[in-house]
């Protein structure tokens, strides 16, 4: 996996390429939720996700643009924040790519989130203005996770506490790797960042090239305990027990319901070490 400039000579995108056979979709399945520290609350679910395509010919993947949101516990407004933010997020992003097609490079995706994100953030905050008045932005804060899956390229922007981890690998041969992670510093992982705060350094942004790359898991902080771990430096990997790698391993299965990740997510493996609202989205490239 490389950022920035790319190889001078790359491999044909094959993906699980054993066979030598070119992938041409990404399967892409998503839940959420309700903590049950919400449900004791009486508070809904105030976790969100979306996802939207851009259909192309050829023999490459189609471009999806997936968000994740996970609405302050402490905003009144914040599960509407979240909606907001993933409707909004993945129809701005998707509209930049739409013009030009496919980002070509890694530098040229992640100019584009870069720009994204100036977008989103002053669109978020016109929009909730125009509902409640500048004085209660606040009540609707939320964080935002986006990723763009543009095969070979993958791209996220990401304010506040998600993650991301990606599958890849070549020949059989897998692994597991944390692309971006909020809380990654532990000396600032209670200083969560949201829409509504001053976003302009807080913002993650980056785009690798990765042509072995075959599953993309993404989610809020309510699944940190159950998927991460700190190292002795007290930075974020990902945890050995096996949760992320048996969800990219369901959606392989081109049987899978999607009803079982919110089973997943209801397991008293995940609901005893979480009190929080739990949201994953998940693809996988097929063959």
């Amino acid at each position: 996996m490389t950022s920035g400039r790319q190889p001078a000579r790359q491999p044909a995108p094959t993906g699980r390429s054993a066979g030598g056979v070119r992938p041409y979709r990404w399967r892409i399945r998503g839940a959420s939720v309700q903590g049950y520290s919400h449900v004791r609350e009486g508070k809904w679910c105030e976790d969100s996700f979306a996802h939207l395509s851009l259909y192309e010919r050829g023999s490459l993947p189609d471009v999806h643009v997936l968000a994740v949101a996970d609405g302050a516990g402490s905003a009144p407004r914040s599960a509407e924040g979240s909606r907001l933010a993933v409707a909004m997020a993945t129809r701005l992003v998707r509209d930049r790519i739409h013009p030009s097609g496919r980002p070509a490079t890694a530098p040229d995706l992640r100019q584009l989130l870069t720009a994204a994100h100036e977008e989103i953030v002053t669109e978020f905050r016109r929009v909730v203005t125009a509902v409640a008045g500048r004085e209660h932005i606040g009540e609707f804060a939320t964080t935002l996770t986006v990723v763009v899956l543009a095969y070979p390229l993958i791209g996220y922007l990401s304010i506040g506490d998600g993650f991301i981890v990606v599958r890849t690998g070549e020949g059989g041969q897998t692994n597991l790797h944390l692309l971006d992670a909020g809380s990654a510093d532990p000396e600032h992982a209670s200083q969560t960042v949201f829409l509504t705060s001053d976003t302009s350094r807080a913002a993650r942004v980056n785009a690798v090239y990765d042509p072995w790359i075959t599953g993309v898991f993404m989610s809020t902080d309510g699944l940190i305990p159950v998927t991460l771990r700190r190292d002795p430096e007290g930075r974020l990997a990902v945890a050995t027990e096996p949760v992320i790698d048996t969800v990219l391993g369901l959606l392989d299965d081109d049987h899978f319901d999607a009803s079982g990740l919110v089973q997943l997510l209801l397991r008293e493996a995940v609901t005893e070490v979480t009190q929080d609202d739990t949201t994953l989205l998940v693809a996988v490239l097929c063959r």
